[in-house]
């Protein structure tokens, strides 16, 4: 009976011993976790495409990304960061296998980087080329909406464009380094008011143009257009090629909306006209 007593308490005595060891290893791992820190700063500017740090220390496993779609590539050698940056503003994340994280924003005056922004307002069957001032080089293209138009990259690095039919293009431009600019055509279509109304029928996401030629005298709307089928109407003062006559311009909307709508105007010698626009 003793030596049974004795052996539950040596069992006993081994299995304390054990969960110490446990929560001592416990311990030491937390103590092993370094914090992650980096040599940049919080906001850094330069008027350079890349931007090099170092991980200062951390846990390995390092991943750096930005919060903004397309904004850099990135380059680690060891513990040495370079940022490639491809557009102006970049809010960078380094992390690590312990899931810490630290953050910066980088903000590049580099002229490479200024998105040309580009609108092209072309007539139908009208081709136009066009210098790129954005960018390294080596352009592509890739149309993201729209078949009103076509673009190709010239051997001397031009953009030409050709306007095939009404409506409207939507094509983003990149250069070798993945930075990238967007270009929109324009293609809109064109009407005569001549009489004291006009009913035109179209397709979503068109630009509209319709020269006032019932008088030369100014002319205003008579009620703001407020139809969502609608967006951006409004009047040119003497905006024609003759010089002459006013132009009432809007676009239709980029949705799948569907219906009509009446847009009424008056001149300044008391004459009304409206417009029915009809959207299929």
């Amino acid at each position: 009976m003793k030596k049974a007593l004795l052996l539950l308490m040596i069992g006993c005595i081994f299995t304390a011993c054990s969960t110490d060891d446990i929560v001592d290893s416990e311990i030491d791992s937390e103590d092993d976790v370094k914090e992650l820190r980096i040599s940049a700063p919080n906001f850094v500017t330069t008027d350079k495409l890349d931007y090099d740090f170092e991980i200062v220390d951390g846990n390995g496993d390092y991943e750096i990304s930005a919060k903004e779609e397309d904004a850099i590539k990135v380059t680690i050698v060891g513990n040495k960061v370079t940022v490639h940056l491809l557009n102006r503003h970049s809010y960078v994340t380094v992390s690590d296998k312990s899931d810490q994280s630290v953050s910066f924003t980088i903000e590049s005056t580099a002229k490479e980087l200024v998105p040309t922004a580009n609108t092209l307002l072309l007539p139908k069957d009208s081709t136009y080329t066009m210098n790129i001032e954005f960018g390294v080089g080596g352009y592509q293209i890739e149309t993201l909406q729209g078949t009103s138009a076509g673009a190709v990259v010239t051997q001397d690095d031009f953009i030409k464009v050709t306007a095939n039919k009404i409506g409207n293009t939507y094509i983003k431009i990149k250069d070798r380094r993945g930075s990238t600019s967007p270009l929109t055509v324009i293609v809109p279509s064109f009407y005569d008011l001549k009489d004291e109304n006009l009913k035109i029928t179209t397709i979503n996401d068109q630009r509209v143009s319709i020269t006032i030629k019932t008088s030369k005298a100014d002319w205003t709307f008579e009620h703001m257009p407020t139809s969502s089928l609608l967006k951006d109407a409004g009047l040119i003062s003497k905006g024609s090629y003759e010089g002459e006559y006013d132009i009432l311009q809007f676009d239709t909307n980029k949705d799948d909306l569907k219906g009509s709508t009446t847009i009424y105007l008056k001149d300044s010698l008391g004459n009304r006209v409206f417009v029915t626009v009809e959207i299929k």
